[in-house]
Parts: structure tokens; C-alpha cells; sequence
């Protein structure tokens, strides 16, 4: 018995946490979009709701490395959360490795 009052403690706790945290500080939270939380009688549910931020990153030109090149949207593609996409510019022709 003593365990279920522990674990219904820890999660209300969790809950307080949660709705006493400001808007920018759940912006914060890497691919969280926001929280909401649900309390019932003799029941706590959180819910979290996910929503990956997908971007789409272009291609302009054919350098090694720096803005624009093949290189940087991949190394921004892999630090932003979700599926990304990366779209390359017609007029490139030649990509150096």
C-alpha cells in the first residue's frame, strides 16, 4: 500500500513541476513542443505531447564546407530533432568533397 501512495506522490510532484514551468522553459526541452497534465479523483496521467520540429535545409553551392554547402545542412540536418529534409540548388553542379 505503501508503495502505491509513493508512486501517486511522485507523479503529482511531477505534475506540480511541470505546470509551475513557464512557456519559454518547456521551449527549452529539445523537441517538446508543450505539456499537459490531467489530474482525477484518485489519479494522476501525464501526458506529454511530442512534436519533432522538421526543417528543410538548402544546398546553394558547391564549397567543401561553410554556409550553403552539402556539408553544413547535413551538420544541421543531424543537430535538429525530427526528419529533415535537404534540398539542393539546380544551379549547383559540382559538390567538392
Amino acid at each position: 500500500m505503501k508503495s502505491k501512495i509513493v508512486y501517486k506522490s511522485f507523479w503529482f510532484t511531477l505534475m506540480a513541476l511541470i505546470l509551475l514551468m513557464s512557456p519559454a522553459a518547456l521551449d527549452r526541452i529539445p523537441g517538446w513542443q508543450g505539456a499537459v497534465a490531467f489530474a482525477r479523483a484518485n489519479q494522476a496521467t501525464l501526458v506529454l505531447a511530442y512534436a519533432p520540429t522538421a526543417s528543410t535545409f538548402s544546398v546553394t553551392n558547391g564549397n567543401a564546407s561553410g554556409p550553403g554547402s552539402l556539408r553544413q545542412a547535413v551538420i544541421d540536418a543531424n543537430n535538429n530533432p525530427g526528419a529533415d529534409t535537404i534540398v539542393i540548388d539546380p544551379s549547383v553542379t559540382t559538390i567538392l568533397p
